[in-house]
């Protein structure tokens, strides 16, 4: 998680004020991590990113955006990131960040969704933030799923169709990304039960 330090206010807007040391990368390795850095680093980002999400969960928060463009590369020394790194994994050091809490809401009491527009990256929407307007976590889970796939491939789901396309391939005929066949089976089964059709059949970061 991006460090949140403190805040100022001017006028009737407040800001908040974060640590930048770890703005020194954007996660968008193309042709996609596998190729460039191996599985066990994909492996260990896609942990990374899974361990902000549950940290997030965990405080009754739904992320409400995430895809890899909302992940950052950060430098860390702290030993428990070091000890996830492999031999041969030369991003050893760095850690993915969860970060752009823009569309973010809070779950209150017991709550299991918060009602909204269907608002977010059409690409990454769960059909129920689609037809419902349901913000969950759930349908963080799902996005999560999606982002797996782009850190893998290094592409962009769904590319060359508009938002109409997109909504009836996932909805109707209920498409997915196609994982590539050379990523290990559980990965694919990871992703492939993120964004299952029913938020029931979703895994939770837990």
């Amino acid at each position: 998680m991006i460090r949140f330090t403190n805040f100022t206010i001017v006028g009737a807007d407040w800001y908040p004020i974060v640590d930048l040391n770890f703005a020194e990368s954007k996660i968008h390795l193309q042709p996609g991590v596998c190729f460039v850095f191996g599985q066990s680093v994909l492996l260990r980002l896609a942990l990374d990113i899974a361990y902000g999400m549950s940290y997030i969960h965990s405080m009754g928060i739904c992320h409400g955006d995430l895809k890899l463009s909302n992940v950052l590369l950060a430098r860390s020394s702290d030993a428990s990131t070091l000890s996830r790194a492999s031999p041969n994994d030369i991003l050893a050091g760095w850690v993915a960040k969860v970060c752009d809490f823009g569309l973010s809401r809070v779950l209150t009491g017991d709550r299991t969704h918060v009602s909204t527009r269907p608002y977010g990256t059409r690409t990454h929407m769960a059909p129920a933030l689609w037809t419902k307007g349901h913000m969950s976590q759930p349908a963080d889970v799902y996005a999560f799923g999606i982002t797996l796939w782009e850190l893998a491939t290094g592409e962009r789901p769904y590319k060359g169709l508009n938002a109409a396309r997109i909504l009836h391939r996932v909805l109707l005929n209920g498409d997915r990304p196609a994982m590539p066949l050379w990523l290990p089976p559980s990965y694919n089964r990871l992703a492939t039960s993120c964004w299952a059709q029913s938020p029931k059949d979703r895994p939770t970061f837990g």
